[in-house]
């Protein structure tokens, strides 16, 4: 029944006659079933709009996160990269990227590419709590990930994820005493 449903699923998208018709119709239903978990009905939609609006630098991004999410690495690299290069300013692209060199233990592209999204974004916070992880994690640098995690917080004092992070980090190398301090900040921002 499964493989019918989706035969017929993809002769509707081919004909045009009962699927999304311009981009931002194609990109809504696509995260529509992103968001319910069903991604492989997101990945046909995406790839459909890309074929019919391959300039988008959305849908790459929304078909490299699909990917990413149905373990296609590979995949999700391929379409991450082609968002770059539409557009090599787009900093979220280089920091989702850099998750999938992360994830294929690519370390050195990881961080040129987490260093690149910090260089076009100084003031977002969230690309240097995710180095300062990257780095806490994958090279054991206490100095440098802890330098990472001050940065992310005078960024953003609101973000209680900045202070998670930090007090995981904290926590991980057995200073328990900060790690509490910044886990209760996190709670206070957010409970």
């Amino acid at each position: 029944m499964k493989k019918y449903l989706c035969l017929i699923f993809t002769f509707a998208l081919t004909t045009n006659s009962v699927f999304p018709q311009t981009v931002d119709e194609y990109f809504y239903t696509g995260e529509a079933y992103f968001n319910e978990g069903r991604f492989n009905e997101a990945r046909i939609i995406v790839e459909e709009a890309i074929r019919l609006y391959p300039e988008d630098i959305r849908l790459h991004l929304a078909l490299g996160s699909i990917y990413f999410h149905l373990n296609e690495f590979n995949l999700s690299l391929y379409c991450y990269s082609n968002a770059i290069e539409l557009d090599n300013s787009f900093a979220e692209a280089y920091n989702m990227r850099a998750r999938i060199h992360r994830t294929l233990g690519n370390y050195d592209k990881a961080l040129a590419d987490y260093n690149m999204a910090i260089s076009l974004e100084p003031e977002n916070d969230v690309y240097y709590r995710q180095r300062g992880l990257f780095i806490a994690f994958g090279f054991g640098n206490f100095q440098l990930a802890l330098a990472d995690f001050n940065m992310a917080i005078a960024k953003n004092i609101l973000n209680y994820e900045n202070f998670h992070a930090r007090g995981a980090f904290f926590a991980s190398f057995g200073r328990y005493e900060f790690a509490l301090a910044d886990l209760n900040e996190a709670i206070n921002l957010n409970n």
